[in-house]
């Protein structure tokens, strides 16, 4: 085959891609005709549960004694928790780790003990019991508090009622659009969400907490829905 003759079979290749990328555009075009906004739904509640991580870290020389040091502590938080009320439902593990300690001052990198880290995530259902089930976990043996924060058990009510107020804000926008345009709203075609929630995350003065049922604040929870309608136009 010649030059000419590959030429002209790649121009014809090229025409046919071609003429199909403008079927598929004209079909894709044809089918978002119309208004495109977007709309915001927000909605507020007093959270119902709390969440956090509490922990036992424990050093020793020997890797079998900070295991057992580990254990038995964090055992002993886990009963004063359940002495709470917490059921074991509401207890998980979330994270265990063992790392050695070297010694950087030796060129040998000697191992000089073990660190066993020991975490568990709870649920905490009774928010008004919160401060003291924490204190009874830290007297108990917890040395790590992380992530503590108060969010809300079912979000399904507060999501729906989002999503009416996201897809309400939409319609206004097209409404407002369409009678500036001087055309006739129609009714929705596509539309695509998106989520989010805003947790809060709890204050309190850890440190003064010794003895006495730690202080925290629950807040509001904030969840947010997000849409894109197309609207019809006619």
């Amino acid at each position: 085959m010649n030059k000419r003759s590959v030429l002209y079979l790649c121009m014809l290749i090229s025409t046919a891609m071609i003429a199909c990328g403008h079927r598929d555009s004209v079909s894709s075009n044809s089918g978002s005709e119309g208004i495109h906004v977007s709309g915001q739904g927000s909605v507020s509640a007093a959270p119902d549960i709390a969440l956090a991580q509490l922990g036992v870290q424990t050093f020793a020389p020997e890797l079998e004694a900070a295991m057992t040091a580990n254990s038995r502590s964090m055992n002993t938080v886990i009963g004063a928790l359940k002495a709470q009320g917490i059921v074991d439902d509401d207890i998980q593990t979330a994270n265990f780790s063992v790392n050695p300690q070297y010694d950087y001052e030796k060129e040998t990198r000697e191992i000089v003990g073990y660190w066993v880290d020991n975490r568990v995530r709870v649920t905490f259902r009774d928010l008004s019991a919160l401060g003291n089930a924490l204190q009874a976990g830290i007297d108990a043996g917890a040395n790590t508090v992380y992530d503590l924060r108060f969010t809300v058990d079912n979000r399904d009510a507060l999501l729906s009622q989002a999503r009416t107020l996201a897809v309400a804000d939409a319609r206004q926008r097209a409404q407002t659009l369409a009678e500036a345009a001087g055309v006739n709203l129609g009714k929705a075609l596509n539309i695509r969400e998106s989520s989010s929630t805003y947790p809060v995350y709890a204050r309190g003065a850890f440190d003064e907490a010794v003895g006495s049922a730690v202080p925290v604040e629950s807040g509001e929870v904030d969840l947010s829905v997000y849409v894109d309608v197309l609207f019809d136009i006619r």
